[in-house]
C-alpha cells in the first residue's frame, strides 16, 4: 500500500522499493522521505523539488541537532538524484 500523497507519490515508492531490492537497510531514509511527503503535501503539494525546499524541510526545528537536520537534508539529496533519471529539470542537491 502506498503511504505517500505529495505528487512524489509514485516517485517515492519506487525509490524505497530500489533500496529495498539493492540491500539497503537504513529505515531512516524512509522515516525521513515519509516526513518530507507530509511536508510538501501539507504545502500545496505544488512546485517542483528545489535546494530551498529541502533546506527548509531540513532545518524546520531549529532545535534539532546538526545531525539530524543533515540526516534529513541527506535523504531528500539521495532522492533527488533518483528523480533526475526521470525528469532532467531536477536538481542535484
Amino acid at each position: 500500500m502506498n503511504q505517500f500523497r505529495s505528487k512524489f507519490s509514485e516517485r517515492l515508492l519506487a525509490y524505497l522499493e530500489l533500496r529495498c531490492r539493492l540491500g539497503f537497510k537504513d529505515g531512516s531514509v524512509e522515516f525521513f522521505l515519509k516526513e518530507f511527503d507530509t511536508y510538501f503535501f501539507e504545502r500545496a503539494n505544488a512546485g517542483s523539488l528545489s535546494q530551498e525546499l529541502a533546506v527548509s524541510f531540513a532545518t524546520q526545528n531549529p532545535t534539532w541537532t546538526i545531525n539530524y537536520r543533515a540526516q534529513r537534508y541527506r535523504a531528500v539529496r539521495l532522492f533527488s538524484s533518483y528523480l533526475a533519471t526521470f525528469d532532467p529539470n531536477t536538481p542535484l542537491l
